[in-house]
């Protein structure tokens, strides 16, 4: 089968590799399928997808979600996202690092005046002076430690922020195969008290400023062990970790800003958040912990992907990244090392997706305020739960912190997110499954025409 390629968006052109042999892999399998067949899908100019050839310049593209594993028989239609993130908008939040990280203070100093100037926003990431820095040590870190630093947000009450994080920063707090109990000591005394104070949840930075633990064998304290014995090991930490965290807080929304793609060699390079960084055989270990997040979780928790890609910026670029993340990477195609089988359907109904957008240019991709305003609405059409504003040198949530072109560019574009999400959904929604549970999904056609309709207003 040939693929066509004329005129792709540069960031997409690497992924013809990976979308030739899905048509083979579909091919073979149409030959050996039930008598009603499996059709491809494609991606048309839209971003949407559909059965059959679409008459665009991305005929011919397949879903880079290696089709032969992921297509329903029968119906000719890729599954649609789960009912809960269809009926639920995406929220929008901002993170802040370099020169502007929010601490709760400022939060509470400036609350009126967020609500006010900044009602586009549902929530921010609070840094913790200590706390935040101190879960992956192995030192304890008390739960009254974590408490009296989120004392200022405690009972916030705010009319918009409603989704308020507490970051965590990644470090190495043991080999792991040493032992961990401090550390999950500290998941949970953290998580405990975000939750005592109100917030959505936590907000994982796994970058590693620190001491670096996921690239193996390099970063690990037995390099005589397999790299498979390294992803079970770490699964299993990071399915005690959320279990444990869960026990406190049964519906926590947990977001780990670097996904596990950028554990997975066969995830196209473009979408890794950091080129010389995050690549995959220098992080062979995160999506492993990601994995056991997954494993650990209960049945209302939220454990996200959050899509730290800063180079994206238009909708086919997002729709690919999400169907990637929500069926290529846990296909039995793809077979990913650290996605066990038995994993791999939960994966699918289970994994929340979320987009971070950084303010300043990536990878020869420019940024301004009118380029941050169309990628914070496309990346809000293609997201589950969140889309996380990383922002350096600015500061969105204080008065003269930022200038007034950034400020209406996200304005506008949540407005028209929203004007959207509402014109879209049925006059009756089916009400949604308790949060975290997989639910009945809409049918095709409300799926495809939510985000025909979000593609094309």
């Amino acid at each position: 089968m040939i693929v066509e390629t004329s005129g792709v968006s540069p960031i997409l052109e690497p992924l013809v590799g990976l979308t030739e042999r899905a048509a083979s892999d579909a091919q073979a399998l149409q030959a050996t399928s039930s008598p009603a067949g499996v059709r491809i899908a494609t991606v048309d100019e839209a971003g949407y997808t559909q059965c059959g050839c679409a008459p665009s310049r991305f005929r011919g593209l397949l879903l880079v979600a290696l089709a032969a594993s992921i297509l329903c028989p029968g119906s000719g239609a890729l599954p649609t996202r789960p009912a809960a993130a269809q009926t639920e908008p995406a929220r929008l939040i901002v993170h802040q690092m370099v020169g502007s990280r929010i601490y709760p203070q400022d939060v509470r100093d400036n609350i009126r005046w967020i609500e006010r100037e900044r009602p586009f926003l549902d929530g921010v990431v609070l840094n913790l002076n200590e706390a935040s820095s101190s879960v992956m040590r192995n030192a304890p870190l008390s739960y009254r430690a974590v408490a009296a630093e989120l004392a200022p947000v405690r009972d916030l009450g705010s009319s918009t922020l409603q989704y308020n994080l507490a970051v965590v920063f990644n470090d190495k707090c043991a080999d792991p195969f040493d032992d961990w109990s401090v550390c999950i000591g500290n998941w949970v005394n953290f998580a405990r008290a975000v939750k005592d104070a109100g917030l959505a949840g936590i907000a994982f930075d796994n970058e590693e400023y620190f001491t670096r633990w996921t690239n193996y064998p390099d970063d690990c304290d037995y390099p005589e062990r397999s790299l498979q014995e390294y992803h079970d090991q770490v699964r299993l930490r990071g399915r005690q970790v959320m279990a444990a965290v869960t026990a406190v807080f049964p519906d926590i929304d947990i977001i780990t800003f670097q996904g596990p793609y950028v554990s997975e060699p066969g995830s196209p390079s473009q979408f890794a958040a950091f080129e010389t960084v995050n690549r995959a055989d220098r992080n062979e270990l995160k999506g492993a912990f990601f994995a056991g997040f997954l494993e650990g979780t209960g049945s209302r928790a939220l454990v996200i992907d959050g899509g730290g890609a800063y180079g994206l910026r238009y909708p086919e670029e997002f729709a690919l990244f999400y169907e990637w993340r929500r069926y290529g990477i846990a296909s039995d195609a793809a077979d990913s090392a650290f996605i066990p089988p038995h994993l791999r359907p939960l994966w699918r109904a289970r994994v929340s997706l979320a987009s971070g957008l950084y303010n300043m240019p990536w990878r020869q991709r420019d940024m301004d305020a009118a380029i941050m305003g169309e990628a914070a609405l496309n990346a809000l059409s293609q997201a589950d739960s969140y889309v996380w504003l990383y922002f350096e040198q600015v500061d969105l949530v204080t008065p003269g912190g930022i200038d007034d072109d950034w400020v209406d560019a996200l304005r506008t574009a949540k407005e028209t997110y929203r004007l959207r999400v509402h014109s879209s959904l049925p006059d009756q929604p089916a009400p949604a499954p308790p949060r975290g549970q997989p639910g009945r999904e809409h049918p095709p056609s409300l799926s495809m025409a939510r985000r025909v309709q979000s593609n094309r207003v």
